[in-house]
């Protein structure tokens, strides 16, 4: 019944393994999806932003082009307004002219001022080329007569004096409004668009530093989901592993299942710490069983040990960091470690053979002129002997808390000792009445939380 309790254990350890794998392996599937939503999420937040900036983009343009076309509506309208105003006048000198001409009104002592009309340029054409024709017929070549009668050399005159004259004050503050008008509105249209330009470009280098970021969270997440499967691929191997143990393991021993009451087994329990075992060894020794041959061949190399049995090997390989192997020997556990430095270099490279556990008291009122060396402040070398003799206690170590002050009688000291039957025993004296001493002086035992070891 023990024994079917044993394997109900392992059993129950194998599918909270597999559960572990399981749920490891959901986590990674919920992680995975919850990185495709925020991937998503976040191109629906930029696809909605760059659309919300080209729209902004496309309002400001459309509103710049229409009070552009205000503006040149506006100078358009103002420039018709001119001509109009320009032709009425036109017209009202030309109704002079004509009424003068008709002798209505009387005419202007000083001629009204106009350019000559292709019309009249014609007749000055005609008039110098009929005078010249006349003369070289007459064979007259006076280079002194008037080639121009009086009348037209005074409208020529008269239209060269109009032609050179400044245009009228209204005409040069028209002129000025309209430059004023269209200074201004070059420059606006050429800020706009500079504006407009510098936005595009802050865009375009923000699209490429999200496109950057998305190519460096992408590939994060691929190498998470890589770690992960690895991961899992490691869960699924150690529970793979665990069953090849358990399987060498009761085919190896048929003591599988039982205590070491049970198996009448008797002697000293040791451990291995493995996790610097040597590449090798540990690919050769990927089982159980082998792990024990190679131990058990390690240790009979020794002098002295050349019948010794490894029993109830186990081998623990929960993590990284911790693997172990633990097994039971006879009464040589002193022969074993004193030779640990020949048999573990030679056939187990890299691994470690772990110390018996020691348990640590804390002990004050230690009268130090009992305690050190004559002379010094150093422990004395039969410090631990006599206060083992004194409390019936194995005492493994005893030193100093710290440096005890010069001017002072009594120190602390950490105190050592073998079992936890012993550490046991000296906490508990005061409330079963016994007294803790030290040199024949009472002392105050407290313990320490942390256990130590000793590693070779």
């Amino acid at each position: 019944a023990k024994q079917q309790h044993k394997q109900a254990i392992q059993e129950r350890r194998l599918q909270s393994a597999a559960t572990r794998a399981e749920k490891a392996r959901e986590v990674e599937e919920r992680k995975a999806a919850r990185v495709a939503a925020r991937k998503a999420a976040k191109e629906e937040q930029a696809r909605k932003r760059a659309e919300q900036a080209a729209e902004k983009a496309t309002q400001q343009a459309s509103k710049l082009a229409e009070a552009t076309k205000r503006r040149q509506e506006a100078a358009v309208r103002k420039k018709q307004s001119m001509v109009a105003k320009e032709a009425k006048e036109s017209a009202a000198q030309s109704k002079k002219r004509r009424l003068v001409e008709e002798e209505v009104v009387a005419p202007r002592k000083r001629p009204c001022a106009k350019l000559p009309t292709h019309r009249d340029k014609q007749e000055l054409m005609n008039h110098i080329t009929s005078h010249h024709i006349n003369n070289l017929e007459n064979g007259i070549m006076n280079d002194d007569a008037p080639v121009f009668p009086h009348d037209a050399q005074s409208a020529i005159e008269v239209a060269v004096g109009r032609r050179a004259r400044k245009p009228s004050q209204k005409v040069r503050d028209n002129q000025a409004a309209q430059e004023e008008l269209q200074g201004p509105l070059q420059s606006e249209v050429l800020a706009v668009l500079q504006e407009l330009k510098k936005r595009m470009m802050a865009m375009e280098t923000k699209e490429e530093l999200y496109r950057a970021k998305e190519e460096a969270y992408r590939a994060r997440t691929i190498e998470l989901e890589e770690v992960h499967k690895g991961e899992v691929k490691k869960l699924e191997d150690l529970v793979k592993t665990l069953q090849l143990d358990i399987a060498s393991l009761k085919e190896a021993s048929p003591y599988w299942g039982q205590s070491l009451d049970e198996q009448g087994l008797q002697g000293t329990m040791m451990t291995l710490d493995l996790k610097s075992l040597d590449t090798e060894v540990m690919v050769e020794c990927n089982t159980t069983v082998k792990m024990r041959d190679r131990l058990e061949k390690a240790l009979r190399s020794s002098r002295g040990l050349e019948q010794l049995e490894v029993r109830d090997f186990k081998m623990w390989h929960t993590s990284e960091t911790v693997k172990v192997a633990r097994f039971l020997v006879p009464k040589e556990e002193s022969l074993i470690r004193q030779n640990a430095g020949e048999w573990m270099p030679a056939h187990l490279r890299g691994a470690r053979l772990i110390g018996p556990k020691w348990y640590s008291l804390k002990v004050d009122w230690v009268e130090k002129s009992v305690a050190a060396e004559a002379g010094t402040s150093r422990m004395s070398a039969d410090a631990g002997r006599l206060f083992g003799h004194e409390n019936g206690v194995d005492v493994q170590q005893i030193r100093w808390l710290g440096t005890p002050k010069p001017q002072a009688q009594h120190a602390s000291a950490i105190v050592r000792v073998a079992t936890k039957e012993d550490a046991e025993k000296l906490l508990n004296a005061r409330l079963e009445g016994r007294d803790v001493t030290f040199g024949g002086g009472s002392v105050t035992v407290f313990s320490v939380v942390n256990s130590l070891s000793n590693q070779d």
